[in-house]
């Protein structure tokens, strides 16, 4: 069974918009088998949902999408990673946390 195209529209307008909870909803009631996709799944660009909440400095959903396994050293089509966009916004307590888990 695949995982419905609009979960994907969701999850990733949910994580550029900082809704963590909106976040943490889908990915806990998703089965733990599409979780992968929903985590790993980009828009136009190549960026997954780390990368958008990332760089628009959403911590909490940040978190959220952490805690269920998002990837960090994913890279977008010109080669950024979540890391890059926090760096880049000067999002303080994101790139803390990235640091965090990278030496964890």
């Amino acid at each position: 069974m695949s995982v419905d195209i609009r979960l994907y529209s969701l999850i990733l307008r949910a994580s550029s918009e900082g809704y963590h909870d909106l976040v943490d909803r889908v990915l806990s009631r998703s089965a733990a088998d599409h979780r992968p996709a929903l985590l790993e799944c980009r828009d136009d660009s190549g960026a997954t949902p780390l990368m958008k909440s990332a760089r628009a400095g959403h911590h909490p959903t940040v978190q959220v999408l952490l805690r269920f396994g998002a990837s960090v050293s994913a890279t977008s089509q010109l080669g950024n990673t979540s890391m890059h966009w926090a760096c880049l916004g000067g999002f303080k307590p994101i790139v803390k946390c990235f640091f965090v888990l990278i030496n964890s």
